[in-house]
Protein backbone atom coordinates (compact mmCIF):
# COMPACT_ATOMS: atom_id res chain seq x y z
CA UNK A 1 0.00 0.00 0.00
CA UNK A 2 1.49 3.09 -0.99
CA UNK A 3 2.37 6.03 1.78
CA UNK A 4 1.55 9.31 -0.30
CA UNK A 5 -1.01 10.06 -2.56
CA UNK A 6 -0.21 13.26 -4.00
CA UNK A 7 2.32 14.97 -2.02
CA UNK A 8 5.22 12.84 -3.20
CA UNK A 9 6.35 14.93 -6.15
CA UNK A 10 6.12 17.98 -4.49
CA UNK A 11 8.36 17.13 -1.34
CA UNK A 12 9.95 13.95 -1.74
CA UNK A 13 13.91 13.73 -1.27
CA UNK A 14 15.77 10.13 -1.22
CA UNK A 15 13.95 7.85 0.89
CA UNK A 16 10.86 7.10 2.75
CA UNK A 17 11.77 6.99 6.40
CA UNK A 18 9.98 4.29 7.95
CA UNK A 19 9.73 2.59 11.70
CA UNK A 20 12.36 0.03 12.41
CA UNK A 21 11.53 -3.46 11.07
CA UNK A 22 11.09 -6.13 13.48
CA UNK A 23 8.34 -8.31 15.46
CA UNK A 24 10.10 -7.26 18.46
CA UNK A 25 12.12 -3.94 19.00
CA UNK A 26 14.17 -3.09 22.37
CA UNK A 27 16.53 -0.24 22.79
CA UNK A 28 19.87 -0.93 24.80
CA UNK A 29 22.61 1.37 25.68
CA UNK A 30 25.98 0.12 27.13
CA UNK A 31 28.33 2.25 28.64
CA UNK A 32 32.61 0.99 28.42
CA UNK A 33 35.92 2.25 29.57
CA UNK A 34 37.94 0.14 28.12
CA UNK A 35 36.40 -2.73 25.28
CA UNK A 36 33.49 -1.65 23.71
CA UNK A 37 31.98 -6.02 23.22
CA UNK A 38 32.52 -5.97 26.95
CA UNK A 39 30.80 -3.01 28.58
CA UNK A 40 31.19 -1.74 31.95
CA UNK A 41 27.22 -1.36 32.50
CA UNK A 42 24.39 -2.12 30.07
CA UNK A 43 20.69 -3.15 30.09
CA UNK A 44 19.04 -6.18 30.40
CA UNK A 45 20.10 -9.15 32.58
CA UNK A 46 23.57 -9.48 32.28
CA UNK A 47 23.90 -5.52 32.44
CA UNK A 48 27.06 -5.35 34.97
CA UNK A 49 29.11 -8.69 35.30
CA UNK A 50 32.12 -7.55 37.19
CA UNK A 51 29.22 -6.67 39.71
CA UNK A 52 26.97 -9.46 39.89
CA UNK A 53 24.63 -7.33 37.75
CA UNK A 54 24.09 -5.52 40.34
CA UNK A 55 24.21 -1.76 38.30
CA UNK A 56 22.09 -0.89 35.18
CA UNK A 57 21.48 1.79 33.26
CA UNK A 58 18.19 3.21 34.01
CA UNK A 59 18.59 5.98 31.12
CA UNK A 60 21.04 7.62 28.70
CA UNK A 61 20.82 11.12 27.01
CA UNK A 62 23.35 11.98 24.48
CA UNK A 63 23.15 15.27 22.22
CA UNK A 64 24.84 16.40 19.20
CA UNK A 65 25.23 20.28 17.41
CA UNK A 66 28.68 21.89 17.87
CA UNK A 67 30.36 19.67 19.94
CA UNK A 68 28.17 16.34 22.05
CA UNK A 69 27.48 15.32 25.47
CA UNK A 70 26.50 12.90 27.64
CA UNK A 71 24.03 12.22 30.77
CA UNK A 72 23.49 8.60 32.11
CA UNK A 73 21.77 7.32 34.88
CA UNK A 74 22.87 4.40 36.60
CA UNK A 75 20.84 2.19 39.37
CA UNK A 76 23.25 0.32 41.73
CA UNK A 77 22.23 -2.04 44.20
CA UNK A 78 25.74 -2.38 46.17
CA UNK A 79 28.10 0.66 45.37
CA UNK A 80 30.53 -0.94 43.40
CA UNK A 81 29.79 0.89 40.02
CA UNK A 82 29.82 3.59 41.86
CA UNK A 83 33.52 3.76 42.87
CA UNK A 84 34.42 3.06 39.57
CA UNK A 85 32.87 5.86 38.30
CA UNK A 86 34.79 8.36 41.33
CA UNK A 87 38.02 6.65 39.77
CA UNK A 88 37.46 7.49 36.23
CA UNK A 89 36.42 11.01 36.65
CA UNK A 90 38.84 13.64 35.50
CA UNK A 91 40.72 15.08 38.13
CA UNK A 92 43.87 16.43 35.86
CA UNK A 93 44.27 18.25 33.28
CA UNK A 94 47.64 16.91 31.84
CA UNK A 95 45.42 13.26 31.66
CA UNK A 96 42.62 14.28 30.06
CA UNK A 97 43.62 12.02 27.20
CA UNK A 98 44.14 9.27 29.09
CA UNK A 99 42.22 6.33 30.64
CA UNK A 100 39.47 8.41 31.62
CA UNK A 101 38.12 8.59 28.36
CA UNK A 102 34.14 7.11 28.58
CA UNK A 103 32.84 5.31 25.67
CA UNK A 104 29.15 5.01 24.65
CA UNK A 105 26.83 2.98 22.24
CA UNK A 106 23.12 2.68 21.83
CA UNK A 107 20.71 1.38 19.53
CA UNK A 108 18.32 -1.13 19.04
CA UNK A 109 17.96 -5.21 19.33
CA UNK A 110 15.61 -6.60 16.79
CA UNK A 111 13.47 -10.12 17.21
CA UNK A 112 10.95 -11.63 14.75
CA UNK A 113 8.88 -14.35 15.26
CA UNK A 114 11.07 -16.76 12.73
CA UNK A 115 13.78 -16.83 15.39
CA UNK A 116 15.99 -14.38 13.09
CA UNK A 117 17.46 -11.42 15.16
CA UNK A 118 19.94 -8.46 14.26
CA UNK A 119 21.38 -5.70 16.35
CA UNK A 120 20.93 -1.80 15.19
CA UNK A 121 23.73 0.06 16.64
CA UNK A 122 25.17 3.43 17.07
CA UNK A 123 28.74 5.06 16.00
CA UNK A 124 30.58 4.45 19.49
CA UNK A 125 31.47 7.90 21.14
CA UNK A 126 33.74 9.43 23.68
CA UNK A 127 33.15 11.45 26.37
CA UNK A 128 35.48 13.10 29.36
CA UNK A 129 33.53 12.36 32.67
CA UNK A 130 33.02 15.22 34.06
CA UNK A 131 30.36 15.23 36.79
CA UNK A 132 29.04 13.38 39.44
CA UNK A 133 25.68 13.96 41.07
CA UNK A 134 24.55 10.96 43.54
CA UNK A 135 21.29 10.00 44.92
CA UNK A 136 21.35 7.46 47.93
CA UNK A 137 17.85 6.42 49.25
CA UNK A 138 16.03 3.49 49.54
CA UNK A 139 18.87 1.36 50.21
CA UNK A 140 20.07 1.93 46.85
CA UNK A 141 22.74 4.60 45.13
CA UNK A 142 21.61 5.93 41.92
CA UNK A 143 23.65 8.42 40.19
CA UNK A 144 24.35 10.36 36.92
CA UNK A 145 27.65 10.57 35.02
CA UNK A 146 28.06 13.53 32.68
CA UNK A 147 30.51 13.08 29.78
CA UNK A 148 31.44 16.24 27.67
CA UNK A 149 34.05 16.46 24.68
CA UNK A 150 37.14 17.96 25.36
CA UNK A 151 35.76 21.48 24.76
CA UNK A 152 35.10 21.48 28.62
CA UNK A 153 38.79 20.85 29.21
CA UNK A 154 39.96 23.68 26.73
CA UNK A 155 37.71 26.60 28.39
CA UNK A 156 39.62 25.83 31.40
CA UNK A 157 42.94 26.91 30.45
CA UNK A 158 44.02 30.36 29.19
CA UNK A 159 47.49 30.50 27.54
CA UNK A 160 49.99 33.64 26.81
CA UNK A 161 52.00 31.76 24.23
CA UNK A 162 53.11 33.54 20.52
CA UNK A 163 53.59 31.16 17.80
CA UNK A 164 56.07 32.69 15.36
CA UNK A 165 58.40 35.88 15.99
CA UNK A 166 59.70 38.77 13.51
CA UNK A 167 61.99 37.42 12.72
CA UNK A 168 60.43 34.01 11.45
CA UNK A 169 57.10 34.59 11.25
CA UNK A 170 54.45 31.75 10.91
CA UNK A 171 51.59 30.99 8.58
CA UNK A 172 48.18 30.65 10.32
CA UNK A 173 47.63 27.34 9.36
CA UNK A 174 50.87 26.68 10.84
CA UNK A 175 50.25 28.59 13.86
CA UNK A 176 46.77 27.10 15.24
CA UNK A 177 48.18 23.30 14.70
CA UNK A 178 51.42 24.18 17.00
CA UNK A 179 49.03 26.34 19.10
CA UNK A 180 46.60 22.80 19.58
CA UNK A 181 49.53 20.29 20.43
CA UNK A 182 51.39 23.20 22.87
CA UNK A 183 50.62 22.52 26.46
CA UNK A 184 47.39 20.65 28.15
CA UNK A 185 44.78 19.97 26.63
CA UNK A 186 46.25 18.93 23.62
CA UNK A 187 43.68 18.41 20.03
CA UNK A 188 44.19 17.23 16.51
CA UNK A 189 43.25 19.80 14.22
CA UNK A 190 41.21 19.51 10.67
CA UNK A 191 40.33 21.85 7.99
CA UNK A 192 37.71 20.24 6.48
CA UNK A 193 35.17 21.22 3.21
CA UNK A 194 32.24 19.09 2.08
CA UNK A 195 32.30 19.07 -1.73
CA UNK A 196 29.40 18.47 -4.06
CA UNK A 197 29.73 14.70 -3.80
CA UNK A 198 29.87 14.69 -0.42
CA UNK A 199 33.85 13.89 0.11
CA UNK A 200 35.60 15.54 2.79
CA UNK A 201 38.36 17.73 1.67
CA UNK A 202 41.06 20.32 3.16
CA UNK A 203 40.11 24.10 2.63
CA UNK A 204 42.79 26.45 2.02
CA UNK A 205 42.72 30.11 3.36
CA UNK A 206 42.76 32.93 0.86
CA UNK A 207 45.71 34.52 1.92
CA UNK A 208 48.68 33.66 2.22
CA UNK A 209 50.65 31.05 0.19
CA UNK A 210 49.06 27.47 -0.86
CA UNK A 211 46.35 28.02 1.72
CA UNK A 212 48.22 28.30 4.35
CA UNK A 213 47.44 31.44 5.27
CA UNK A 214 48.87 34.84 5.83
CA UNK A 215 52.49 34.97 7.55
CA UNK A 216 53.07 36.94 10.99
CA UNK A 217 52.82 36.82 14.51
CA UNK A 218 50.08 35.22 16.33
CA UNK A 219 49.58 36.55 20.39
CA UNK A 220 47.44 34.21 22.44
CA UNK A 221 46.20 37.17 24.86
CA UNK A 222 45.63 35.17 27.54
CA UNK A 223 42.34 33.70 25.98
CA UNK A 224 41.43 29.54 25.99
CA UNK A 225 42.61 28.08 22.77
CA UNK A 226 39.77 28.08 21.15
CA UNK A 227 38.77 31.70 21.71
CA UNK A 228 42.33 32.43 20.29
CA UNK A 229 42.00 30.15 17.45
CA UNK A 230 38.42 32.02 16.39
CA UNK A 231 40.15 35.34 16.78
CA UNK A 232 43.00 34.69 14.54
CA UNK A 233 40.62 33.51 11.81
CA UNK A 234 37.84 36.24 12.50
CA UNK A 235 39.79 38.39 9.40
CA UNK A 236 40.11 35.63 6.93
CA UNK A 237 38.16 33.51 5.09
CA UNK A 238 38.65 30.58 2.88
CA UNK A 239 39.84 30.44 -0.70
CA UNK A 240 36.26 30.15 -1.96
CA UNK A 241 35.46 33.56 0.24
CA UNK A 242 33.62 31.03 2.65
CA UNK A 243 33.67 31.28 6.39
CA UNK A 244 34.39 28.96 9.18
CA UNK A 245 32.49 26.60 11.51
CA UNK A 246 34.23 25.16 14.74
CA UNK A 247 33.38 21.93 16.31
CA UNK A 248 34.19 18.98 17.77
CA UNK A 249 34.50 15.39 17.17
CA UNK A 250 34.49 12.87 19.46
CA UNK A 251 34.67 9.49 17.48
CA UNK A 252 38.29 8.79 18.40
CA UNK A 253 38.98 7.38 22.08
CA UNK A 254 41.98 9.57 23.28
CA UNK A 255 42.19 11.89 20.11
CA UNK A 256 39.89 14.47 20.99
CA UNK A 257 39.70 16.86 17.75
CA UNK A 258 38.49 20.11 16.70
CA UNK A 259 37.38 20.61 13.30
CA UNK A 260 37.58 23.82 11.46
CA UNK A 261 34.92 23.12 8.48
CA UNK A 262 33.96 25.68 5.79
CA UNK A 263 30.69 26.92 5.75
CA UNK A 264 29.01 24.03 3.49
CA UNK A 265 25.81 26.15 2.48
CA UNK A 266 25.87 27.23 -0.83
CA UNK A 267 26.41 30.66 -2.28
CA UNK A 268 23.22 33.54 -1.89
CA UNK A 269 23.19 33.34 -5.82
CA UNK A 270 23.39 29.48 -6.20
CA UNK A 271 19.91 28.46 -3.97
CA UNK A 272 20.55 25.01 -1.94
CA UNK A 273 20.51 21.22 -3.55
CA UNK A 274 18.49 19.82 -0.61
CA UNK A 275 18.01 16.62 -2.30
CA UNK A 276 21.74 15.88 -2.88
CA UNK A 277 22.01 16.12 0.92
CA UNK A 278 18.84 14.86 2.25
CA UNK A 279 18.66 12.44 5.05
CA UNK A 280 15.32 10.92 3.56
CA UNK A 281 11.60 12.03 3.87
CA UNK A 282 9.35 12.02 6.98
CA UNK A 283 5.62 11.96 7.29
CA UNK A 284 4.44 13.57 9.65
CA UNK A 285 0.84 12.11 10.32
CA UNK A 286 1.37 9.70 8.63
CA UNK A 287 0.22 6.75 10.65
CA UNK A 288 2.51 3.18 9.97
CA UNK A 289 4.24 4.82 6.92
CA UNK A 290 6.21 7.11 9.74
CA UNK A 291 8.36 7.04 12.74
CA UNK A 292 7.42 10.44 13.38
CA UNK A 293 5.97 10.94 17.12
CA UNK A 294 5.20 14.59 17.33
CA UNK A 295 7.06 17.84 14.95
CA UNK A 296 6.78 21.03 16.74
CA UNK A 297 7.77 24.14 14.74
CA UNK A 298 7.73 28.19 15.51
CA UNK A 299 7.45 30.96 12.94
CA UNK A 300 8.89 34.24 14.35
CA UNK A 301 10.54 36.50 12.00
CA UNK A 302 10.58 39.69 14.62
CA UNK A 303 13.20 37.38 16.29
CA UNK A 304 15.72 37.54 13.28
CA UNK A 305 15.64 41.06 13.09
CA UNK A 306 18.84 40.88 15.39
CA UNK A 307 20.70 38.81 12.75
CA UNK A 308 21.05 41.79 10.25
CA UNK A 309 23.67 43.57 11.83
CA UNK A 310 24.07 47.46 10.84
CA UNK A 311 26.65 50.26 11.23
CA UNK A 312 30.49 50.28 9.71
CA UNK A 313 34.20 51.30 11.06
CA UNK A 314 36.13 53.75 10.47
CA UNK A 315 38.93 53.40 8.25
CA UNK A 316 41.11 55.27 10.82
CA UNK A 317 44.34 57.01 9.88
CA UNK A 318 45.34 54.04 6.81
CA UNK A 319 42.31 55.15 4.55
CA UNK A 320 40.62 57.63 6.30
CA UNK A 321 37.44 56.45 4.78
CA UNK A 322 34.07 54.76 6.39
CA UNK A 323 33.19 51.36 5.41
CA UNK A 324 29.53 50.08 5.61
CA UNK A 325 28.92 47.12 7.34
CA UNK A 326 28.44 44.56 4.03
CA UNK A 327 25.83 42.10 4.74
CA UNK A 328 26.63 38.65 2.84
CA UNK A 329 23.22 37.86 1.42
CA UNK A 330 20.42 40.32 0.19
CA UNK A 331 17.82 41.11 2.91
CA UNK A 332 14.42 43.27 1.79
CA UNK A 333 14.21 44.77 5.65
CA UNK A 334 15.18 48.30 6.08
CA UNK A 335 18.84 48.82 6.33
CA UNK A 336 18.41 50.63 9.60
CA UNK A 337 17.01 47.38 10.60
CA UNK A 338 19.16 45.17 13.12
CA UNK A 339 22.16 46.15 15.80
CA UNK A 340 24.73 48.03 15.61
CA UNK A 341 27.94 46.42 15.14
CA UNK A 342 31.76 47.46 14.64
CA UNK A 343 34.71 45.44 14.24
CA UNK A 344 38.06 46.27 15.39
CA UNK A 345 41.17 45.68 13.05
CA UNK A 346 43.24 43.34 14.32
CA UNK A 347 47.18 43.56 14.35
CA UNK A 348 47.20 40.50 12.32
CA UNK A 349 44.54 41.86 9.15
CA UNK A 350 46.17 45.03 9.44
CA UNK A 351 49.76 42.97 8.23
CA UNK A 352 47.69 40.90 5.78
CA UNK A 353 45.29 43.22 4.34
CA UNK A 354 47.61 46.60 4.91
CA UNK A 355 46.40 49.90 6.28
CA UNK A 356 43.97 50.57 3.13
CA UNK A 357 42.39 47.05 3.06
CA UNK A 358 41.97 46.05 6.83
CA UNK A 359 39.17 47.45 7.78
CA UNK A 360 36.60 46.54 4.28
CA UNK A 361 38.51 42.95 4.01
CA UNK A 362 38.03 42.50 7.73
CA UNK A 363 34.26 43.33 7.49
CA UNK A 364 34.08 40.56 4.61
CA UNK A 365 35.47 38.04 6.90
CA UNK A 366 33.40 38.71 9.56
CA UNK A 367 30.07 38.69 7.27
CA UNK A 368 31.54 35.18 6.31
CA UNK A 369 31.50 33.82 9.74
CA UNK A 370 28.39 35.21 11.13
CA UNK A 371 26.75 33.30 7.82
CA UNK A 372 28.19 30.28 8.36
CA UNK A 373 27.69 30.18 11.96
CA UNK A 374 23.94 31.80 12.16
CA UNK A 375 21.22 29.83 13.83
CA UNK A 376 18.27 31.08 12.10
CA UNK A 377 15.42 30.99 14.49
CA UNK A 378 12.86 32.65 12.31
CA UNK A 379 11.32 28.98 11.08
CA UNK A 380 12.32 26.33 13.22
CA UNK A 381 10.73 23.03 14.75
CA UNK A 382 11.60 20.04 16.47
CA UNK A 383 10.83 16.74 15.19
CA UNK A 384 10.82 14.26 17.60
CA UNK A 385 10.84 10.07 16.03
CA UNK A 386 11.59 6.47 16.48
CA UNK A 387 15.36 6.15 17.89
CA UNK A 388 17.18 6.93 14.21
CA UNK A 389 21.04 5.68 14.84
CA UNK A 390 22.54 6.96 11.66
CA UNK A 391 25.90 8.39 11.68
CA UNK A 392 24.96 12.14 10.48
CA UNK A 393 22.70 12.16 13.41
CA UNK A 394 25.55 11.42 15.80
CA UNK A 395 28.76 13.19 14.28
CA UNK A 396 28.14 16.81 14.38
CA UNK A 397 30.93 17.03 10.94
CA UNK A 398 28.59 14.91 9.17
CA UNK A 399 25.69 17.01 10.47
CA UNK A 400 25.93 20.34 9.28
CA UNK A 401 25.19 20.27 5.27
CA UNK A 402 22.32 17.95 5.83
CA UNK A 403 18.49 18.54 5.45
CA UNK A 404 15.16 16.19 5.92
CA UNK A 405 12.32 16.33 4.03
CA UNK A 406 8.62 16.98 5.81
CA UNK A 407 5.46 15.81 4.62
CA UNK A 408 2.82 17.14 6.65
CA UNK A 409 -0.65 15.88 6.58
CA UNK A 410 -3.34 17.88 7.46
CA UNK A 411 -5.94 16.46 10.52
CA UNK A 412 -8.69 13.98 8.86
CA UNK A 413 -11.91 15.81 9.46
CA UNK A 414 -15.60 15.26 8.56
CA UNK A 415 -17.06 16.69 5.45
CA UNK A 416 -20.29 16.89 4.27
CA UNK A 417 -23.97 17.20 5.94
CA UNK A 418 -26.45 14.22 5.07
CA UNK A 419 -23.29 11.34 4.93
CA UNK A 420 -20.10 12.75 5.57
CA UNK A 421 -16.61 11.92 4.21
CA UNK A 422 -13.85 11.39 6.42
CA UNK A 423 -10.89 13.59 4.41
CA UNK A 424 -7.40 15.84 4.91
CA UNK A 425 -8.52 18.83 3.07
CA UNK A 426 -6.08 19.81 1.68
CA UNK A 427 -3.98 16.90 1.83
CA UNK A 428 -0.83 18.29 2.49
CA UNK A 429 0.36 21.13 4.57
CA UNK A 430 1.70 23.73 1.81
CA UNK A 431 3.68 25.67 4.63
CA UNK A 432 5.37 23.15 6.74
CA UNK A 433 5.76 20.83 4.21
CA UNK A 434 9.17 21.66 2.64
CA UNK A 435 12.34 19.33 0.91
CA UNK A 436 15.12 22.40 2.98
CA UNK A 437 14.72 21.50 6.58
CA UNK A 438 18.47 21.96 7.69
CA UNK A 439 19.65 19.67 10.61
CA UNK A 440 20.82 21.99 13.22
CA UNK A 441 21.10 19.65 16.19
CA UNK A 442 19.86 16.24 17.35
CA UNK A 443 19.08 14.27 20.84
CA UNK A 444 18.83 10.99 21.58
CA UNK A 445 16.91 9.67 24.69
CA UNK A 446 16.56 6.35 26.00
CA UNK A 447 14.52 5.92 29.28
CA UNK A 448 12.52 2.72 30.62
CA UNK A 449 11.97 1.04 27.20
CA UNK A 450 11.54 3.77 24.86
CA UNK A 451 14.10 4.68 22.51
CA UNK A 452 13.45 8.62 20.82
CA UNK A 453 15.35 10.71 18.70
CA UNK A 454 14.37 14.32 18.11
CA UNK A 455 16.21 16.81 15.64
CA UNK A 456 16.42 20.64 15.92
CA UNK A 457 15.42 22.25 12.28
CA UNK A 458 15.33 25.48 10.33
CA UNK A 459 14.31 26.64 7.36
CA UNK A 460 15.68 29.96 5.67
CA UNK A 461 13.78 32.65 6.42
CA UNK A 462 12.89 34.79 3.00
CA UNK A 463 12.87 38.66 3.30
CA UNK A 464 15.56 38.15 6.19
CA UNK A 465 18.22 36.04 5.13
CA UNK A 466 17.67 36.41 1.30
CA UNK A 467 15.39 37.63 -1.09
CA UNK A 468 11.86 38.21 -0.05
CA UNK A 469 10.52 36.72 -3.49
CA UNK A 470 12.27 33.04 -2.41
CA UNK A 471 10.15 30.08 -0.91
CA UNK A 472 10.49 29.57 2.68
CA UNK A 473 13.31 26.94 2.68
CA UNK A 474 14.76 28.90 -0.63
CA UNK A 475 14.92 27.87 -3.91
CA UNK A 476 14.94 24.63 -4.78
CA UNK A 477 12.58 23.76 -1.41
CA UNK A 478 9.38 23.37 -2.58
CA UNK A 479 8.25 25.63 0.01
CA UNK A 480 5.11 28.18 0.55
CA UNK A 481 6.10 31.57 -0.70
CA UNK A 482 4.87 34.29 1.59
CA UNK A 483 2.78 37.13 -0.46
CA UNK A 484 2.90 39.87 2.49
CA UNK A 485 6.71 40.02 2.79
CA UNK A 486 8.63 43.35 2.66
Amino acid sequence: MPCLVGCEADFFCGMINKTVNGDSVAPYAKLFFGDPENPDITVGNNSAPAWNNTAIIKSLQIGASDGAGVRVEVLDELGGSFHLFVEKISKCMERTKDESIMGVEWGWIVSNCDGSNYVVRSPKVYFLPIHLEVNMADGKIKFVIEGADSMQAVFAARHDDIEGDDKLKVSLKAAIIALANKKSPKFTVDFLRKEKNGTLTTFGFKEGKNGMGPEDVWDCDGQHKLATIQKWIEPFRTDRNKGIISMWDASEPGNPRLILMEDPQSDCDEGESPCSSSLGTYIVNGGNCSPVISFNPTINFVEGFAHLTTGGNSGGAGSGETVKSEKKCISAQDTQTGILQSIPVTKNAWNAFGPKNSTKESMKGQAAHIRANLAQKEIKAELRIQGDVREEFVHPKLMKDKFVSLIVINPYHIFGEDCGDWLAQPGCNEILSNRSWRVMGCDHMIKEGSFVTTLQLQLFTPGLTGDSGAPFGGPGSGGYVPTNTC
